[in-house]
């Protein structure tokens, strides 16, 4: 990151990944940064972002791969779960 008025927010709902998150921001040397472990659904809708990145749910594509069980439990109704929640993080 680069200039001294730039602001680094990241937020991850699993405490132990936002733990990792924390150990990545520190590498990045950020001036400024916010990291919290929070339902992002749930922040008020006042502030904006020059850029965004959201690593959202999804199919669960990864997760398959790695835990071939998790394959003959998906359903369509899960799918359709993720992909709303999905929608409620991006807008």
């Amino acid at each position: 990151m680069s200039g001294d008025d730039s602001l680094l927010f990241a937020n991850d709902l699993s405490k132990k990944r936002a733990y990792m998150l924390a150990f990545h921001v520190l590498k990045l040397n950020a001036k400024c940064a916010v990291l919290t472990s929070n339902d992002c659904t749930k922040y008020p809708k006042v502030v904006e972002f020059d850029k965004i990145l959201c690593d959202v749910p999804c199919s669960g594509d990864g997760t398959i791969r790695k835990q071939n069980s998790r394959f003959h439990n998906l359903e369509g109704k899960l799918i359709t779960q993720e992909f709303e929640l999905t929608k409620r993080i991006i807008a």
